[in-house]
């Protein structure tokens, strides 16, 4: 009985496995010990006249000549004894030394330069194919060229749209993690599947899935909003707004629309000049990211939207992008500015 009594605790120990159901595997087995006490009782009726656990003898039974009932019960209520005084008792789970470590966006993109992207890459578009009049239109008034040394880093920024969720991919994964542990505020992995991510604003318990279209740039959007200094706050009230009684909507949805968004207007070259003006892909792509769901939360709040809107607001958010980029930026650093002014030369 020691040895099953230290089994369980094992157990406990590894899987963090409640008392309670270990208590009540203990006194599963003392009821089939009282089962062999009625069975000794019955004497020497046929085992047909027995009416033991709806009709069934209990398995231990079978080894009914070979246990000390009462001995077995002793060694039982010692253990309920023992058992109720680890309850009281704190330890370290072991869980806790694998824990995922956090990730940063710097370091997502430094992976993705490093990974061979050839298969993606191969399939991008990413310009707009335009013919007749848009395209005499888009060479007389269109934006400017991007400069040559930053279309590396554009066909990387569309090979990434195209990248799905790979969940043996540890990187992946610490981005997943990461945005569960910054979002929640707990130092705790959560489980690849799950309820957990419906609460965060994906769409199922699966958020692989919702990266199609964006692929793994969706989360790469987030994850830069979410950990930018200057974003930070931004992405808190935002977090928050999502979750009102009568105005949620669901957060990390809305941030893939988003990013829906941000890819067609690269495609569009509209982002150009400020790609050229900052030598930069990303910090622009990121922060017009950003920008765009400022603007989305503005209206949000202010206009008091709901579900209802949010695809009348995403057509108006895509007009805006695309039609009148320097709105959004401008927009963005001025909230920057106003709110967390010793953060604002991160957008410059």
């Amino acid at each position: 009985m020691k040895e099953f009594y230290n089994l369980f605790f094992q157990i406990e120990l590894k899987y963090e496995t409640p008392n309670l159901f270990l208590k009540v595997m203990l006194i599963k087995i003392e009821m089939q010990l009282d089962a062999i006490d009625e069975v000794d009782e019955c004497g020497d009726l046929p085992d047909e006249k027995l009416i033991l656990s709806g009709s069934k003898k209990p398995a231990i039974y079978k080894h009914k000549a070979t246990v000390d009932v009462t001995q077995a019960k002793k060694e039982i209520e010692i253990a309920r004894e023992e058992w109720d005084q680890i309850g009281t008792t704190n330890y370290v789970s072991t869980s806790a030394l694998t824990q995922t470590s956090l990730i940063s966006s710097d370091e997502v993109l430094n992976y993705f330069r490093q990974k061979d992207m050839k298969q993606y890459l191969k399939c991008i578009k990413p310009v707009k194919q335009r013919k007749g009049f848009e395209a005499l239109k888009h060479w007389f008034a269109g934006p400017p060229k991007l400069h040559s040394n930053l279309m590396i880093e554009r066909d990387l920024f569309f090979a990434i749209a195209l990248c799905p969720f790979d969940t043996s991919d540890e990187i992946h994964m610490r981005v997943l993690q990461t945005l569960y542990k910054t979002l929640t505020g707990t130092d705790r992995d959560c489980p690849r599947y799950g309820k957990h991510w419906e609460e965060l604003g994906f769409q199922g318990v699966d958020p692989g899935t919702d990266l199609r279209g964006v692929g793994f740039l969706g989360l790469v959007h987030l994850l830069s909003l979410i950990l930018n200094p200057s974003t930070t706050d931004l992405a808190k009230e935002i977090s928050q707004l999502a979750k009102h009684e009568r105005q949620n909507f669901p957060f990390c949805t809305m941030g893939i629309n988003i990013t829906r968004i941000v890819v067609e207007t690269m495609r569009e070259e509209v982002l150009n000049r400020e790609c050229n003006r900052r030598t930069n892909i990303f910090q622009v792509t990121n922060d017009f990211y950003a920008g765009i769901f400022l603007r989305l939360f503005l209206i949000w709040r202010d206009q008091k939207k709901t579900i209802m809107d949010s695809g009348y607001v995403i057509k108006d958010l895509t007009n805006t992008a695309k039609k009148n980029s320097s709105v959004i930026f401008r927009e963005l650093f001025s909230y920057v500015k106003r709110f967390v002014p010793d953060k604002s030369t991160l957008l410059a």
